[in-house]
Parts: C-alpha cells; structure tokens; sequence
C-alpha cells in the first residue's frame, strides 16, 4: 500500500501556501454515538506500507511562503465516542517521509510532521491502544525554509505516536 500527495504554491506577486498530506492506512470514527469501537490492522511478513507527502511554497520577496507536509504510515484516530480499542500488528514495513519547503518569501515558514503509526483519540471514555511491531518503521521529516527577512523550518517525526486528549 502507497499513498503519495504533492502539492505545490508559486506566486508572482502575493503569498503563497502549500500543504500536503498521506496516510498509508487511516481509520477514523467521529462521534459515532455507539458504545465501543475496534480497529485492526495487519501488515504481514512481506507488507509495505508507505506515505509520502511533500508540500512546497515559493513567493516573492517581501511576502510570505508557508509549506507544511504530513504523513502516517498507519493512522487511527476517534473523537467523542463511547470506547475504542486499537490494534496494529506489523512484521512487514512501514514507512512515512514528510518533506516541506518553502522559499523566496520575505518571510518563509515550513513544517514536516511523520508518523510510522499513530493512534489519537480525543474525548472518549476510555481506550485501549494496542502496537505489535516485529517488522521495520521509518520516519522521516524534512523541513526547509529561506527567505530574505525571516525563515522557520520544524521537523517532527516518531516511529509509534500514541496520544490521548480530553474535553477538559
């Protein structure tokens, strides 16, 4: 499994964004109003799966260039759901490369964010989080930014993300 976005911004007079954004497996339930919700994924002995996202932003001087990519290898996400119970079992390979630029501006902002997995949940009862990795994960974030005024590049990346947030 691959998935691939590029997308790219060129201005010859005012600013410029670009964002781009792949996931290799996304599961995700937005308040569902049932009690518990599972989701598995597999990826045997052998699998690939990959995403690769890039994002690039060029702008003249004296404007604003902004590029942000991201990409997860595999992502599960809930938000305001009774329950949920995630699980990934990987013997394969996964891998996830997020690369920004963004260039020329007077002013140039980049950010890259990777994840080899990642499970989110936001809001919920309770969770169970479950990462089985017997395989190989990558994670990879490049991010680049010049400009004439100010330039800011961040890159991010983590093999197993798991994050949980509450409504207060």
């Amino acid at each position: 499994i691959t998935a691939k976005a590029v997308a790219l911004a060129t201005s010859g007079k005012s600013d410029a964004q670009a964002y781009a954004a792949a996931a290799g497996v996304y599961q995700a339930v937005f308040n569902d109003g049932f009690g518990l919700v599972t989701g598995l994924v597999t990826n045997a002995l052998g699998g690939s799966i990959g995403a690769m996202a890039q994002a690039t932003a060029h702008s003249p001087a004296g404007t604003t260039a902004i590029a942000r990519a991201s990409a997860a290898g595999i992502e599960q996400f809930a938000v305001e759901s009774d329950s949920a119970n995630f699980t990934v079992n990987n013997s394969g390979q996964i891998n996830a490369l997020a690369q920004a630029a963004a260039m020329d501006g007077g002013t140039a902002f980049a950010a890259a964010q990777a994840g080899g997995i990642v499970q989110e949940f936001e809001g919920l009862y309770s969770v169970t989080a479950n990462v089985t990795n017997a395989g190989v994960i990558h994670a990879t974030a490049m991010a680049k930014a010049t400009a004439t005024k100010v330039a800011s590049a961040t890159g991010y990346a983590v093999g197993i993300a798991i994050l949980g947030f509450t409504d207060g």
